[in-house]
């Protein structure tokens, strides 16, 4: 609780008996497991002793009310005129340095493709670029092997880097 409650009712044989919040915390720390063996509940700004099972149902509702004002707060930030497939999520997860390093070094292959041979140029732009499937690739030019290019280019590909 973020606020001081009011008092503490505690839950003994005949009822209910309220304290003081000071008492309680006193007999909180003094009591060896106090807090494994009694579960309290905020209520209208007071604390009330309740059994395990109504300290893990209120919890439970507590959880599952925060976690559907997360989830709205979410889905507020997508358009709703799109469609489902349509709507952007972001990817909390990204690495925009190796984003960044990707993009570098794609560039730096655009601009080496010029030194290889047409075939090989056209090899690794088919393989790397277009991200074609080696299977699909070996079609192409009518062989089983799929690494029939890369051999012849793999050399200069080491002495461009």
């Amino acid at each position: 609780m973020s606020n001081e409650p009011k008092c503490v009712y505690i839950k003994t044989d005949v009822g209910y008996v309220q304290i003081t919040y000071a008492e309680f915390c006193r007999i909180r720390n003094t009591t060896e497991n106090y807090k494994a063996s009694h579960w309290f509940i905020p209520v209208q700004g007071v604390l009330l002793e309740v059994p395990k099972d109504a300290y893990k149902a209120f919890y439970r509702e507590k959880e599952r009310e925060r976690y559907l004002r997360k989830l709205d707060s979410a889905l507020f930030l997508c358009n709703l005129d799109l469609k489902s497939e349509e709507i952007p999520l972001r990817d909390e997860n990204t690495d925009i340095e190796q984003q960044t390093e990707d993009r570098l070094m794609i560039e730096k292959m655009y601009s080496c493709l010029h030194l290889l041979d047409p075939d090989d140029a056209e090899c690794r732009c088919r393989l790397e670029m277009r991200r074609q499937r080696h299977s699909a690739h070996g079609n192409f030019y009518g062989r089983a092997n799929h690494r029939f290019c890369l051999s012849a280019s793999s050399n200069r590909t080491h002495q461009l880097r």
